[in-house]
């Protein structure tokens, strides 16, 4: 796939921390216009990708580009102005508790615009409407539910209209129904707004609601990566396994799993 018609992309990603190799000679392509959903389970490495391609984390060899922009190495000012572009959703949605859930959303319009004011608040108007937020614009993000909170972070990280939106674990730890209308809403921006996204998850549900595209991790390293279909179609074991629910055969668990699951009169 051309360089073109990516907004991100990885070859031969490590990152170590200390002795523990976390990414492993990732290579993994993310198309411009589509959902990519990136999978694993937890551990396998989802959000250190992540945070490599957005320039949170500098790997310890092969490189990564963002816009076609190698964030990491890039000067300051270069740097900045791709990130302008970018827009991210944080798993906890990371609001500010002393700011209104206006204030939030209006603050990245704050530090990167020079908008009039009056113009400032109608585009966050707009946008809590458009994440069926409208009439919470006064309140305080505790005094919002966990999927509220959620969609008025998404509405913080997309009020600039960036060209690529990164979400890691968006519906994690909410109820199904909540879940669906995250999932609605990144569906809408991909499609109407023309948003690409790439979401980190392990959700399956949200997956085969919003997924054109997926990578799927284990270990740190890409076991595979495409279309839905096509990935869901392997008959690799270890994606059976994920897309079927089905937990690894027991000579995968490991030995201290594996003493924990043995009936106590035979570990004595």
């Amino acid at each position: 796939m051309a360089d073109v018609d990516l907004v991100a992309w990885a070859r031969g990603l490590d990152l170590a921390f200390g002795e523990r190799r976390v990414l492993r000679g990732v290579d993994a392509d993310f198309p411009r216009g589509a959902i990519t959903c990136v999978l694993g389970g937890s551990g396998s490495g989802k959000t250190t990708l992540l945070k490599c391609l957005v320039g949170l984390l500098a790997p310890s060899a092969g490189s990564t580009a963002l816009l076609g922009l190698d964030i990491v190495r890039a000067p300051a000012a270069e740097r900045e102005a791709v990130l302008r572009r970018v827009g991210m959703l944080f798993q906890q949605g990371a609001l500010f508790g002393s700011m209104t859930v206006g204030e939030n959303v209006r603050l990245p319009l704050e530090q990167h615009t020079r908008l009039p004011p009056a113009l400032m608040d109608r585009m966050v108007d707009l946008r809590l409407a458009q994440v069926g937020l409208a009439d919470a614009r006064d309140r305080r993000p505790s005094e919002l539910s966990g999927g509220m909170q959620k969609r008025a972070a998404l509405a913080r990280a997309s009020i600039l209209d960036p060209e690529v939106l990164f979400c890691d674990e968006p519906s994690a730890g909410l109820d199904p129904v909540v879940s669906a209308g995250i999932d609605e809403l990144l569906v809408f921006f991909a499609r109407r707004l023309h948003v690409s996204v790439v979401a980190i998850t392990h959700e399956l549900s949200s997956v085969e609601r919003i997924a054109d595209r997926v990578v799927m991790l284990v270990g740190g390293e890409v076991i595979a990566q495409g279309a839905l279909d096509e990935v869901r179609a392997s008959p690799d074991p270890r994606l059976r396994e994920f897309f079927e629910r089905r937990p690894p055969p027991t000579e995968r668990l490991g030995r201290p799993l594996l003493d924990e699951l043995r009936p106590r009169d035979a570990r004595r």
